[in-house]
């Protein structure tokens, strides 16, 4: 009987697929004894009670042979439909399954070519075969490949229209970014992934805020900017200002703020002179993101020559009569004993003479000298 039951299994292989004809259908005959009943290929005795009654049933899915004591294997764990008769009947079942990315999200799905594979000498775990589809359609533009999927080089998963990744050199046309850009927004084109924009820049840099583009949530840019930078290219407050450059006051460099996505300026400060009237004076100049701004003295005044500061004053005049200027000296200094100044703003002690309104005194009283012209003193 054994022999009758194997011979009329057919197995087919057609392109790859599996299927077989079915043994001989079973029939499982309820009069009989529980002895008689395993010893019928594809059957099995079932009690109904516990007096013995029973009834010849088949074999439920995953069991074969004689009495139903065989299981199939792991590789194979089924069977199609009760009352499978031999071991060849044992079947790996393939199945539609769906395709994500790391994320959990679908890009499309594996159908298989053969509903199940039969055992045939093997214990092995079968490979199923599958046609491989993929979500979506990218747009010819390519400006909204979000949701949308290829077949990829091996043809058994499907991959993004776009990917975040390096890309070793520098695609002409996309804001020239040299090597500043560490990482590209790529897109699939041409069989290929092109980079269309930069999303993250070396170490260092930071991708400008006003030439950002969204793509897919993505925040890309088409310029790198560097984190920190001289001042000195902002040009100095003399370029704006009556200012005469001295010298920087801080290390001169303004560095990126993340957080707040601008520039932090503070550390642009210039010490400059400014011509304030007969005042030359010193300022603390800050630039502000757009100007240079004037910000508070440092106390230091430099009076032009024939002005000074006369005594508990903070502005420069010129020297008054009977006072004269040197060149930067700020402190008047007094014409000697019996002089004075004709004029003021003088500059020097040589200004310094006798007048007819000089009094000679001593302590019996004073006297004025009868001329007409100053007279100029030689200090030795």
């Amino acid at each position: 009987m054994k022999k009758i039951f194997i011979a009329s299994l057919l197995l087919l292989s057609i392109s790859g697929k599996y299927s077989f004809a079915a043994v001989n259908p079973v029939t499982c005959t309820n009069t009989v004894s529980s002895d008689a009943c395993n010893t019928i290929e594809g059957c099995g005795w079932k009690a109904t009670d516990e007096a013995g009654g029973g009834k010849c049933t088949p074999c439920t899915q995953g069991w074969y042979g004689a009495g139903c004591t065989e299981q199939c294997p792991e590789s194979h764990p089924t069977t199609i439909g009760n009352g499978a008769q031999v071991k060849t009947e044992c079947v790996f079942i393939c199945q539609e399954e769906e395709i994500t990315d790391n994320n959990g999200n679908p890009m499309g799905k594996k159908t298989p070519k053969q509903e199940h594979i039969p055992f045939i000498n093997s214990d092995e775990t079968p490979s199923c075969e599958y046609t491989i589809s993929c979500y979506g359609i990218a747009p010819p533009d390519h400006t909204h490949p979000c949701t949308t999927y290829h077949l990829g080089q091996d043809e058994q998963t499907c991959e993004p229209d776009y990917k975040i990744a390096s890309y070793n050199n520098n695609r002409p046309g996309t804001g020239g970014y040299g090597d500043q850009c560490n990482k590209y927004f790529m897109v699939y084109e041409n069989n290929r992934y092109t980079p269309i924009s930069c999303t993250e820049c070396v170490a260092g840099n930071h991708l400008n805020p006003t030439a950002i583009t969204d793509y897919c949530g993505i925040p890309t840019g088409n310029k790198c900017d560097a984190n920190s930078i001289s001042c000195d290219p902002l040009g100095n407050p003399g370029s704006l200002t009556n200012c005469e450059y001295i010298e920087n006051t801080k290390e001169n460099k303004y560095t990126w703020d993340a957080d707040k996505q601008s520039y932090d300026y503070s550390a642009c400060t210039k010490k400059c002179k400014v011509k304030e009237g007969r005042n030359t004076n010193e300022y603390i100049f800050s630039y502000n993101g757009n100007e240079w701004v004037k910000g508070d003295s440092t106390g230091s005044t430099e009076c032009d020559t024939g002005s000074c500061l006369m005594p508990g004053e903070t502005a420069c005049d010129a020297a008054d009569y009977g006072y004269y200027a040197v060149q930067k000296q700020n402190n008047c200094k007094p014409c000697p004993g019996g002089t004075t100044t004709d004029k003021k703003g003088a500059t020097s002690v040589d200004d310094c003479v006798i007048t007819n309104a000089t009094k000679f005194c001593d302590k019996k009283g004073c006297f004025t000298l009868p001329i007409n012209d100053d007279v100029t003193i030689d200090y030795f």
